[in-house]
Order: C-alpha cells, then sequence, then structure tokens
C-alpha cells in the first residue's frame, strides 16, 4: 500500500521574534507530515506553486494545523491543470500523470528546443537546473529518471516516447563516451568484457536511426550495447528480469515480439468491479516467477505472466474493455508458441503443497512426452521430453512416483499457463482463504500509464484476508508487466 510522499522547497515564516521559528516550523513539519492530502487520481504528481497555510498560533496543536492544510490544498488540487494546458504557466498549481512524466516531458522540450521557463519544471524535476546547457540537462534528465518509481521502466519510456516523436537523437548525441557503463550500471545490467558482435536492432519500428549510432559509436562502446539494450526492452516482454542481458545483446539478434495493448493515459481513475485482478501478481511474486523465468529463458517470449493473467478473465468472464484488464496489458504474440518444456519451482512445495507423492502420465498422441503432476493428479508440475533431465530429478528427489493412465495433453503452452493459475489459485486458498472469483471480483479504480498502474480500493471495504495475506503491499516496479504497481485505500 502506497503512502503519499509530500515534498517543500521552501518555508517562509513571518514570527513576531526569533524564539518563534523552532516552534513554528516543528509544528508546520509536523502537520504536513500527518495531513491527508488530496487526489482525486492515484499516483499523480501535484505541483503547487505556493501555499499558505494561515496563521499557526503558539497554543494550537499540529493535528488542527493539519487540517487546515488539507483543506487549503483540496481547494488548489480541484483547480490544478495538467502540466501541458495553454494555462498551466499562470496556474497556481499543476498535476503530471505518474511521476515520470515530469522527465520524459522536459527532455521532449528541450530536445526540440522549446521554452521550459515554466515555474514548476524545477519543482517537478529536480534533476534540472535551468542554467545548465541542452546537453548537460538531457544526460541529467537520463539518469535522473532512473531514480523515479519507474525505474528501468522510466528509461524505457524516455526513449521511446522520445524516439516516436523524433527527438531521440539529441539525447543521444550528449552521451559521452563513459556513459554507456555508467547507464549499464544504473540499470542493473552488466557490462559485457569483450562483445563478440556487432549489436543489431531490427524490426523496432526506429532500427534505422539506432544502428547508425551503433555504428556511430562502434560495437565496442557501452553506449551501444545500453542503446542496443534499452531498444529491446521496448517491446514487452520480461526480458528485463535478466539483468545480465546486455551481455547477450553483443551477437547479432532480432526482436520477434508485437506489442501488447498500452494502457490508456487519462487525467482520471476508471471504475472497474473486477480491480482485484492484480493481487494475482503479488501470489505469482510469492510462487517464485521471477526465478521460474530466469531458469527458463526459452520461456521469457511467451509471456506467460500476461498470459495467466488472461486465462483467468477469460475464466471469470472479465470484459476485454475493463480497465484492469487494459492496464494489465494483452499477451504479446510470439513465434515459439509451440513445444514448451519446463520444471516447477520448488517453491510451489513449501507455499501450496506436498511433495511426497507425484503422478507420471504419458502422452497418447506423442511418443516420448511426459507430464508429471503433484499428489491430486490435477496440478502439472513438469513436462519434458525424452531422457529425464537433472532438474526433474531435483525435483522428484526422494517423493514416491506412481504411474497413472496416459493423457491426449493440451498444447504445451496450455499446460504451462494453467499450472500456474491453478497455483495462483490453490495459494489464494491457502493463505487469503477465499478462490480467484473472490479475490478477483472487488470494486475499484484504475488509474494506468505507460509506467505506473495504480488501484484505489475503499478503505470501509478492506478486506482483512487480503491485508493478512499482504497482498496489498505494493510490488512497485514489476519488470514483466513493465509498470509500478501500486495499491491504496481511499474514503470512497
Amino acid at each position: 500500500m502506497t503512502v503519499a510522499h509530500r515534498r517543500v522547497r521552501t518555508v517562509v515564516l513571518d514570527v513576531p521574534s526569533a524564539s518563534h521559528v523552532h516552534r513554528g516550523a516543528t509544528m508546520l513539519a509536523d502537520a504536513l507530515r500527518t495531513a491527508t492530502l488530496p487526489g482525486a487520481t492515484p499516483g499523480r504528481v501535484l505541483i503547487v506553486r505556493s501555499l499558505d497555510v494561515g496563521d499557526i498560533r503558539a497554543d494550537a496543536s499540529p493535528a488542527s494545523l493539519a487540517l487546515s492544510i488539507e483543506r487549503r490544498v483540496g481547494r488548489l488540487e480541484a483547480a490544478a491543470v495538467s502540466w501541458d494546458d495553454a494555462g498551466a504557466g499562470r496556474a497556481p498549481a499543476v498535476f503530471f500523470r505518474d511521476d515520470a512524466e515530469p522527465y520524459v516531458a522536459l527532455a521532449l522540450r528541450l530536445a526540440r528546443h522549446q521554452p521550459v521557463q515554466a515555474w514548476f519544471w524545477p519543482l517537478a524535476v529536480r534533476a534540472w537546473r535551468p542554467a545548465m546547457s541542452r546537453d548537460e540537462a538531457l544526460r541529467a534528465l537520463l539518469f535522473g529518471i532512473l531514480r523515479t518509481r519507474a525505474g528501468v521502466g522510466g528509461l524505457r519510456r524516455l526513449v521511446d516516447e522520445l524516439g516516436e516523436a523524433d527527438a531521440l537523437e539529441p539525447v543521444l548525441g550528449a552521451l559521452r563516451p563513459t556513459d554507456g557503463v555508467a547507464l549499464l550500471r544504473a540499470c542493473g545490467w552488466s557490462v559485457p568484457a569483450a562483445p563478440v558482435g556487432s549489436p543489431r536492432v531490427e524490426g523496432t519500428g526506429r532500427g534505422g536511426m539506432v544502428q547508425r549510432w551503433i555504428e556511430r559509436w562502434s560495437a565496442a562502446d557501452a553506449r551501444s550495447i545500453w542503446l542496443a539494450a534499452v531498444t529491446l526492452a521496448i517491446a514487452p516482454s520480461a526480458r528485463l528480469l535478466d539483468r545480465h542481458e546486455p551481455a547477450a545483446l553483443t551477437s547479432p539478434r532480432q526482436s520477434r515480439l508485437e506489442s501488447s495493448a498500452t494502457p490508456r493515459d487519462g487525467d482520471h481513475a476508471e471504475s472497474s468491479d473486477n480491480a482485484g485482478l492484480l493481487f494475482a501478481i503479488p501470489i505469482l511474486a510469492r510462487l517464485g516467477l521471477a526465478g521460474f523465468l530466469e531458469s527458463h529463458q526459452e520461456l521469457v517470449d511467451l509471456d506467460l505472466p500476461r498470459r495467466v493473467l488472461d486465462r483467468l478473465s477469460e475464466r471469470l468472464g472479465i470484459p476485454a474493455t475493463d480497465p484492469v484488464r487494459l492496464a494489465a496489458g494483452r499477451p504479446v504474440v510470439a513465434t515459439s508458441d509451440g513445444r514448451v518444456e519446463f520444471v516447477a519451482p520448488p517453491r510451489w512445495f513449501t507455499a501450496i503443497g506436498r511433495r511426497d507423492t507425484m503422478v507420471l502420465r504419458r502422452s497418447i498422441t506423442e511418443r516420448g512426452t511426459r507430464i508429471l503432476y503433484d499428489r491430486s493428479g490435477r496440478l502439472p508440475i513438469a513436462l519434458w521430453r525424452g531422457r529425464v533431465s537433472s532438474a526433474v530429478r531435483d525435483l522428484v528427489g526422494g517423493s514416491r512416483v506412481r504411474r497413472g493412465r496416459p493423457v491426449t495433453p493440451s498444447p504445451d503452452v496450455d499446460v504451462l499457463v494453467g499450472a500456474w493459475l491453478e497455483a495462483v489459485r490453490r495459494w489464494s486458498r491457502r493463505h487469503a482463504r477465499m478462490g480467484l472469483a473472490e479475490l478477483v471480483r472487488r470494486p475499484g479504480r484504475v488509474a494506468a500509464t505507460r509506467t505506473h498502474v495504480d488501484l484505489v480500493f475503499d478503505v470501509r471495504r478492506a478486506d482483512v484476508r487480503i491485508r493478512k495475506a499482504g497482498l496489498d503491499l505494493d510490488p512497485g516496479w514489476v519488470p514483466w508487466l513493465g509498470r509500478v504497481l501500486s495499491f491504496h485505500y481511499a474514503d470512497e
């Protein structure tokens, strides 16, 4: 659950004597810390030009001052306009849709030589100062956006949006030779020891421009590796899970993914009767999804997590137009949608089941195909062809394996997605004491941008089972979702 952050740049106190300064500053700090500041849209950044808090009485409590601040900020919030509104420069308050948007918007204006004199830019973007040169400012924004909640996702968004606007080249031209290594490390990516080929970025929509810069810098330049990595990462996939991905990009590689649906950007949150769908994301994390994808790199392009959410949505009859489904995005279409082999994470057996007995079944239709189930015979925990791998042997360990009846299996991908969905269902039953329908079907408001998804639930309908299971703890940056996910409670 997210707690709103607030930052004050300058405080001016008009006091009768110096002895009142400490008392007034302390009361104001306490009041600002405890005030429940308004916000019609979760995750939105409100920039206030100035706030008159009124008289601070020496005998008053911080709580009474906090109430006064809440009312005054509420009036300013109601009058706030979007940063790109024609009257934003004269408005007492402006808003950005998330904390990455100011960096993207300012970078775009700088790259296009557009005016940036408005009062709110230095307040919204701490990494930038008006006295900076354009190159210095663009570099500062590139590194500064990594410190937002979106992190690497914010950087990906900046590169993507500037690329769409044909405004990326000024940013690339501002990079210094040492920035490549710094950017790779800031993204949490490893620095290749020695490139084995020239990075190529094809099929990304702007590969020609990117390729020109890679050739200008040379394949050995870390800027080339970073640019190839972040450009390929723009295609929706779980590739960002691999912290060593840039090393793999030193050999020719082509992005094969089609774009998934992008959440609509809006100034308001949209209502959904199925806002609990995204509670499945923390469950997937508890079941070891990240480690599973790292150990099954060949499955990354299948967009497995979104397929699980999509299957769950279809099973519950959630319309494709529901805001929560739009926020999650549709699964990408990958070419490697044929044979799939997998071994379930060991965490499943501590979180949702036992491993004393397992059931082995062979395929009727395909010789050499084996599916291993848990003791119930309903949860697939491994699928392979040919000889038994060491991973399967480790999974079985000392368990007793009995032979079950041969099966006519579904396509491999359906078996895999069904296994993860069944695991999510069992986790919810065991730890949250509810089925998936009860978990998902709960009203809320959804606000989605390119890098953030915020869900707001009525505090009066807060479910103690959700709280006890920790499902409303903010996941933060979710690499495969490509978003920062946050949960909020408000008095609706």
